[in-house]
C-alpha cells in the first residue's frame, strides 16, 4: 500500500482525532467522513 502525507492545522488535527474510534487509524476515519 502506498501512502501520501498531508499538512493539516493543530486545529483540524484535534477535531479529526476526537472523531476517530479506537480501532480506526486516520486512513481509516478519513474514508470513512
Amino acid at each position: 500500500m502506498s501512502s501520501k502525507n498531508i499538512t493539516i492545522t493543530e486545529d483540524a488535527y484535534e477535531r479529526l482525532k476526537a472523531l476517530k474510534r479506537e480501532d480506526e487509524s486516520f486512513s481509516d476515519l478519513v474514508v470513512r467522513l
